[in-house]
């Protein structure tokens, strides 16, 4: 008796909804796509960071996508980083130029410099990425999807070429790519000191840091003496330790003697180093 061979059952093997990958017939999506899901990123964000990565795969530009930096502590994930023979290009994709009600530009730029610190390298450059509309300057063309793709990799490629023999001169930049008012002749570009570091940054750091050693940290103090309440960032109940952002330190005639004040410095001239030294203290 001749038996029919089985055959695999076609009905049973669909494409996840987003990258189009195939999938069991269960499943909706990939479990890659799934984990993007579960961070609350939409549908249509996937696709567009799905696009790219498929992009940058088919012009054999290697990256890590979407990961926490080994040894980083900031715990952010940075789209995509390109290894370069001179230092990092990360680029970021910014879903209509970051036009939402929560973003803030100050924030950003603190979290880029958290990312250079986490990259441990000499140089880096983002490379931020609007996917969606923007406002093109007078008698400036308008590029198509494809036309934005092929722009995207070979700005890529040129910043990985141009610095092959020698060094960039800055520490720290970004590269903004089809926000409102781009040229591709000159894509606008800003330099920043991954170095200075302002109060938000200070006020972060001291926050992490802080609540990680001690469990009754009040940040920012409500019931700090009145007289200090435009120097206090905190109070350490436990050890009955005041600590101050600011530029000056609090009048000693205005902290109660029960209390130890330690004063950070937020000026811009102070270095993330000075304040890493300057919490390790803490631990004394």
């Amino acid at each position: 008796m001749i038996m029919k061979s089985l055959r695999a059952d076609t009905a049973k093997i669909k494409e996840c909804s987003i990258c189009l990958t195939k999938v069991h017939y269960k499943a909706d999506t990939c479990p890659g796509c799934q984990s993007y899901l579960a961070t609350g990123a939409t549908k249509k964000t996937i696709r567009k960071e799905i696009a790219i990565k498929y992009i940058l795969e088919e012009n054999k530009i290697d990256f890590i996508h979407d990961k926490i930096v080994d040894g980083g502590c900031s715990r952010h994930r940075p789209d995509f980083v390109i290894s370069t023979s001179w230092g990092v290009i990360i680029l970021e994709i910014d879903e209509f130029q970051h036009k939402r009600k929560n973003y803030s530009c100050s924030c950003e730029i603190t979290r880029m410099k958290k990312l250079f610190h986490d990259q441990g390298v000499s140089h880096l450059l983002f490379i931020r990425y609007n996917p969606d509309t923007y406002k093109v300057c007078l008698g400036t063309k308008k590029f198509t999807t494809i036309d934005r793709q092929n722009y995207l990799i070979r700005y890529i490629n040129e910043q990985i070429d141009k610095f092959a023999d020698f060094a960039p001169d800055f520490n720290l930049a970004c590269s903004y790519l089809f926000f409102d008012g781009f040229t591709p002749t000159q894509p606008p570009m800003d330099v920043m000191d991954p170095y200075a570091i302002d109060s938000a940054v200070v006020a972060s750091e001291v926050k992490s840091f802080l609540s990680k050693k001690y469990k009754n940290a009040i940040m920012p103090p409500s019931d700090a003496p009145s007289g200090l309440q435009e120097y206090i960032s905190g109070i350490i109940l436990e050890d009955k330790i005041i600590y101050c952002l600011h530029d000056d330190p609090p009048p000693a005639e205005e902290i109660p003697p029960e209390y130890k004040c330690l004063f950070v410095p937020k000026s811009e001239q102070s270095s993330m180093d000075d304040l890493r030294s300057f919490l390790a203290t803490f631990d004394n």
